[in-house]
């Protein structure tokens, strides 16, 4: 289900008082130090910034196909492995 908090509130105050939120679950301590405190969409955004600086992985069987594909129609295989 998707709700338009603009229907509850007609200022800009829930975006404001859910980044309180999210601030202070990042703020409280973790049960292990080890692992941060993670609210709803912190791994999402961890993976896509490490996909942006890394590249999308592929495995190798997937890149094997497709080189295999590239040959065959004489295209260049332009992608690169980890």
């Amino acid at each position: 289900m998707a709700v338009n908090p603009a229907f509850f509130r007609e200022d800009d105050g829930f975006d404001d008082d859910l980044g309180a939120i999210v601030d202070h679950m990042h703020e409280a301590p973790p049960t292990d130090p080890d692992l941060p405190v993670l609210v709803p969409g912190d791994p999402e955004a961890a993976s896509r910034s490490e996909r942006a600086d890394r590249g999308i992985p592929l495995p190798e069987p997937l890149l094997t196909r497709l080189r295999e594909v590239c040959e065959l129609c004489g295209a260049p295989f332009l992608l690169t492995s980890a």
